[in-house]
């Protein structure tokens, strides 16, 4: 069975208006100076600890954000709960991998967080990096599943 991350979507427009918010502060010359604007980034992170129930977010994970995705999937990745560890069978590995590159971004990052949670952060580098497992660097994604089977 795939593994979904699960977020209450109610609160994705807030999210993304308060990373937003953050990441428009963080843009100002001398933010880490400005004694209003620390307050402000400060005030924000308190906010999106509290919507998000991650007590331990860092404001500063939000700083141009922009540079490698979109402000939807950033704050999707923020509402999605942790994924928590699980055996895992080897039809469930399969399904995850061969479905994983067909979801969104950020439901694809949280997946591997899974994956990586489960097996180890090995499984990254099976599938990002097929020669670093002995494998030809253009491996197939069916290669690469079996391969991460024989090694769970």
């Amino acid at each position: 069975m795939i593994e979904y991350p699960k977020m209450d979507s109610g609160k994705l427009t807030e999210v993304m208006e308060l990373i937003e918010k953050a990441a428009s502060l963080m843009e100002m010359q001398d933010c880490q100076k400005d004694i209003k604007a620390k307050q402000r980034l400060q005030n924000i992170e308190n906010k999106l600890q509290i919507l998000t129930n991650k007590p331990h977010l860092n404001i500063w994970d939000f700083n141009c954000y922009w540079a490698s995705t979109s402000l939807d999937t950033v704050a999707k990745k923020a509402l999605f709960e942790e994924p928590q560890k699980r055996d895992l069978t080897p039809e469930d590995v399969r399904d995850i991998i061969l479905h994983m590159f067909e979801q969104e971004e950020a439901v694809m990052d949280w997946q591997l967080e899974f994956l990586m949670k489960c097996l180890g952060g090995w499984v990254f580098d099976y599938i990002f990096d097929p020669e670093s497992a002995g494998m030809d660097g253009n491996a197939e994604l069916e290669e690469i599943i079996e391969k991460i089977i024989e090694n769970m």
